[in-house]
């Protein structure tokens, strides 16, 4: 009888053990997960924010009238307007290398998408007509949603399981109290 006793209870941290191990990697996966998405969120921000600042100094560079550049001087003034003319044109033409750069980046990235896209709607049997692009917000919303749904039912293994320790903790004692 003693023996069945110290089975149950082998069983019982088993099962206590594997249900703690359980949502503990489930937690460690949901955190790492979220950990990397917003990793990658704020790294766009970063990169976003210094561009717009770019962008911010160029047009004012480019608003700015050439007679506030150069002032109002006599002779100097027709020194340095060619020398200014000759600066802008070089960093009108470091500009238009950038931009097509980035086209040329943009373009990659339109083409990676599409290719991509359609190795995703190849799978499909093509009854129901082709795709249409998830849109990001729906995407991101999904996730949530999908993560919320995690937790819950995580939430819910974990009340159920603790439930059923219990109950079966109680039947052991009964059993003990009995025997």
């Amino acid at each position: 009888m003693g023996e069945n006793y110290a089975l149950l209870e082998q069983l019982a941290y088993s099962l206590a053990s594997t249900g703690s191990n359980l949502h503990q990697q489930s937690t460690i996966a949901i955190q790492n997960a979220s950990e990397a998405i917003q990793s990658k969120i704020n790294e766009l921000n970063q990169e976003s924010v210094a561009t717009l600042a770019k962008c911010a100094k160029l047009y004012e560079i480019i608003a700015q009238p050439l007679m506030e550049l150069v002032g109002y001087g006599g002779d100097e003034q027709e020194d340095t307007v060619p020398d200014l003319v000759a600066l802008l044109e070089e960093v009108l033409a470091n500009a238009d290398e950038k931009i097509e750069s980035l086209h040329e980046q943009w373009q990659s990235c339109v083409r990676a998408e599409q290719e991509a896209w359609k190795r995703l709607t190849d799978g499909e049997d093509g009854k129901d007509g082709p795709r249409q692009e998830p849109d990001l917000q729906d995407l991101v919303g999904a996730m949530e949603r999908a993560v919320a749904d995690g937790e819950a039912e995580i939430n819910y293994i974990e009340a159920e399981y603790a439930e059923y320790i219990q109950i079966e903790s109680l039947k052991v004692m009964q059993t003990l109290m009995e025997g």
